[in-house]
């Protein structure tokens, strides 16, 4: 019974991704906090079957992006400047954000009480359960929590209606009929790739990147891609977050 719930969280969260390369991730990167909530540079990367083209880059395929400067909280919406759109390769894509990042904290350095965000460090979790970030769900409350260093555990908004960061999971939410069925294969089926910590003024403040998807990669080109963006994100605040094989991932924070 657990595998045929597993497959089915999986089906459910991959019905949009037929094509060889399709692939979704939602992202936030922190700019600071102010009196109406956290401050993020967000964006919503998509890269479609087209790079499975015939002559297509595979190794360094198109991806296209939304940008936004959003304003988050308790995980609801409260304001949101659009600041454009990119069409960019894989490797391009810290240089194509840093000009967002610099306009996002030049939009809120100036307002009173605003507090920046502090330098962040990284760990990558190799899609590994149980490394200190964790999904638990409950079929029986229907609710699904992220559990920090077992010490934090936040529900996950599967219910919010102003939660852009959750969008493309939440569509698959609304076409599920067993709820419980759905909760259970997130625990079973999304994975932890990675999570941020920063100092925010008094505060911690967590990002946690969550994945579904397939063919996980060789551990030790793994282990060359995480040390190659650890050095990113220590040199820009940005980096390249991992895709798994008809991966669909977006970012959560969480406030300590």
């Amino acid at each position: 019974m657990k595998y045929m719930v597993l497959l089915l969280g999986m089906l459910l969260l991959h019905v949009q991704a037929w094509a060889c390369l399709s692939a979704h991730q939602n992202r936030m990167f922190p700019i600071g906090m102010y009196s109406q909530g956290l401050v993020v540079l967000e964006v919503h990367l998509q890269r479609d079957d087209s790079g499975g083209e015939e002559g297509a880059d595979t190794d360094n395929p198109t991806w296209f992006a939304q940008l936004y400067c959003n304003t988050y909280s308790n995980y609801a919406l409260q304001n949101s400047d659009t600041l454009g759109s990119i069409e960019y390769k894989e490797s391009e894509l810290i240089e194509q954000l840093q000009p967002y990042l610099q306009e996002c904290q030049e939009l809120y350095a100036q307002l009173p009480g605003f507090v920046p965000v502090g330098a962040g460090s990284i760990t990558f979790y190799a899609y590994n359960k149980g490394a200190g970030i964790q999904v638990v769900a409950d079929t029986l409350k229907r609710t699904a929590c992220i559990k920090v260093h077992n010490k934090l555990q936040v529900p996950l908004p599967l219910y919010a209606t102003n939660f852009p960061l959750y969008e493309d999971y939440q569509r698959y939410l609304d076409e599920v009929e067993d709820t419980a069925a759905y909760i259970m294969g997130l625990e079973e089926g999304l994975l932890v790739g990675s999570a941020r910590t920063y100092v925010l003024g008094k505060q911690k403040l967590y990002v946690i990147h969550l994945e579904s998807g397939q063919l996980y990669p060789d551990p030790a080109y793994e282990a060359k891609v995480h040390a190659a963006e650890s050095k990113n994100f220590t040199e820009t605040g940005l980096y390249t977050e991992p895709v798994l094989h008809h991966g669909n991932g977006f970012d959560f924070y969480v406030l300590e």
